[in-house]
């Protein structure tokens, strides 16, 4: 009797510890995620060449003179979207990102408007109501693989097509910061190259599937640096 009790008494304290690990984990990962969202808060990018590269895919799928409208999610100071400006004359452009920066080029384009705000502030826009949105290496900032389905699910809602140009490595959903791409997965390039802080990897093929969303997807490497290896282009569809 006096063993039985002893048994189920270290079985208690095992399931209590693993809940408790379980619970910091959790938190650990909460933090972690906020960590992420206020460092984008404050950092501004410069204009790059990304955005031509997706330019210049809209351009062979569309033509030059059929896109009227595009929302990028994450837009920061509207650096992406400026080549969407020099080619489209007087497009409907919005942005949309969680740094107060996105208001900066309405004081230089009047068809533009910049919303600060996060994955959220998408329910409160009409369904279909641009031609393209799109993100640019966001979705991999986003520590919460629930809100990164949210953000997919919203712009395939609002738009009549959606862009993602995010990392992806096969089998990897998840948190990769500060690891060796060799800790990650065996087999990548580089092995001894290390993620950036606030960098995380998500399964969309398994995301569209939730979402009933078909894709064609691409290899479009961007640096050699940190996930720019293993950058696509994902082109979304609703079925």
């Amino acid at each position: 009797m006096n063993l039985l009790r002893k048994i189920i008494t270290k079985t208690k304290r095992v399931k209590f510890f693993i809940s408790l690990r379980m619970l910091y984990r959790s938190f650990g990962q909460n933090k972690k995620a906020i960590d992420a969202e206020n460092f984008w808060k404050n950092k501004t990018n410069d204009k790059h060449e990304y955005g031509k590269l997706l330019l210049e895919d809209v351009k062979s799928t569309f033509g030059k003179n059929n896109v009227k409208s595009v929302i990028e999610f994450g837009a920061n100071s509207g650096q992406n979207l400026e080549w969407f400006q020099d080619s489209y004359p007087g497009i409907k452009l919005t942005g949309i990102d969680i740094n107060k920066v996105v208001k900066n080029p309405e004081t230089k384009w009047s068809n533009y408007k910049g919303i600060i705000g996060n994955q959220n502030i998408l329910k409160s826009l009409e369904n279909n109501s641009f031609d393209i949105a799109f993100t640019m290496s966001v979705l991999d900032h986003i520590g919460k693989r629930d809100e990164v389905i949210l953000a997919i699910n919203e712009l395939s809602r609002i738009s009549n097509k959606l862009y993602l140009l995010e990392p992806y490595i096969e089998g990897v959903d998840g948190d990769v910061s500060n690891l060796t791409r060799a800790e990650v997965k065996e087999g990548l390039p580089n092995p001894r190259k290390i993620f950036a802080k606030h960098s995380y990897l998500w399964n969309y093929y398994d995301i569209f599937d939730s979402l009933n969303l078909s894709v064609k997807s691409k290899k479009m490497p961007l640096h050699i640096h940190s996930l720019g290896p293993f950058y696509y282009l994902f082109e979304v569809n609703k079925f």
